[in-house]
């Protein structure tokens, strides 16, 4: 599942318009390969139907086990979105739940490249078993 990415393009002026562009640009963006995915993947519709049929049960759970683990925790984002902003209240925290979701190989995003919210972070809606892994990397953070 690729779900919000993020394609697009940029036509530049001169060479330093193109530089000054590049300074700025988030260090998540895509190339020419996601937009051979995204064309392949939007003609399967049982894919796409999938998807939206899975998203909002899969981010219920994802919250109802948040909000077990880390009551403290602020979560943001509407029901359909395929990712949760959590605002985690201390940036140490943040930056301790990206790291030990990194090694345990769960990619997650710290809220302060880009969006300067250093006590962000931002999870994608997993299944059942892929939330439970990231919060198996994260037991020493609730069982503080």
């Amino acid at each position: 599942s690729c779900t919000g990415l993020r394609i697009g393009s940029v036509v530049a002026p001169t060479a330093q318009h193109a530089a000054n562009i590049k300074r700025k640009q988030v260090p998540w963006s895509l190339n020419s390969m996601a937009l051979v995915f995204l064309s392949a993947v939007v003609q399967d519709e049982a894919y796409l139907e999938e998807t939206w049929r899975v998203t909002p049960l899969w981010r219920a759970n994802l919250l109802t086990q948040l909000n077990r683990r880390f009551p403290s925790w602020e979560v943001h984002g509407q029901p359909y979105l395929s990712w949760v902003w959590v605002n985690t209240k201390n940036e140490a925290t943040a930056l301790q739940a990206t790291a030990l979701a990194k090694q345990h190989g769960v990619p997650i995003r710290h809220g302060e490249p880009g969006y300067k919210l250093p006590t962000f972070i931002r999870l994608a809606v997993r299944n059942p078993d892929q939330v439970a892994h990231l919060l198996d990397a994260w037991k020493s953070i609730w069982e503080q």
